[in-house]
């Protein structure tokens, strides 16, 4: 079941996000229990979750999250020299507990979070995916998401 999460399930939602999140770059035992490093995504979620332009999407499985997407708008301007005025909703975070990959949960979040896009008056969706995540970048490509730019980072510590 796929439905629009609310300020209860924040906390549930954040330890799936640390769960995710260990997986993909290994935590510190000192990191995980710090939690108050991650309590900082609280109010965010929240602020996701009581914006008109935002929403969380949730997709449980008897009674477990087993995956989630976060999306909020982005507006670009008009007066902006490079792009004409367009509402971007961006998608923040896509992710399925690894216990119910394989099960178009992905899929199915994605085509709430576009009907959810349209309905509100956006006009894209965008996102970013690590280069090396070969399982999400044919889900985008699978779903008619094409590479709009090419991000470069540099780490200075």
């Amino acid at each position: 079941m796929i439905r629009a999460a609310t300020e209860k399930d924040v906390h549930r939602i954040n330890e799936s996000m640390i769960f995710i999140m260990n997986e993909s770059v290994p935590l510190s035992e000192g990191d995980l229990q710090n939690n108050d490093r991650f309590d900082e995504n609280i109010p965010f979620l929240c602020d996701v979750i009581n914006a008109q332009d935002g929403i969380i999407l949730l997709s449980e499985t008897d009674n477990d999250i087993s995956g989630c997407l976060i999306a909020y708008g982005k507006l670009i301007p008009e007066g902006c020299p490079f792009y004409r005025k367009r509402n971007i909703l961006e998608i923040e975070q896509l992710f399925v507990m690894p216990a119910y990959r394989k099960r178009g949960i992905a899929k199915a979040l994605l085509e709430r979070v576009e009907q959810w896009g349209k309905e509100n008056g956006f006009d894209e969706i965008a996102l970013e995916v690590y280069k090396n995540n070969k399982h999400a970048k044919k889900l985008y490509d699978s779903s008619g998401y094409a590479v709009a730019k090419e991000k470069r980072n540099k780490r200075l510590h």
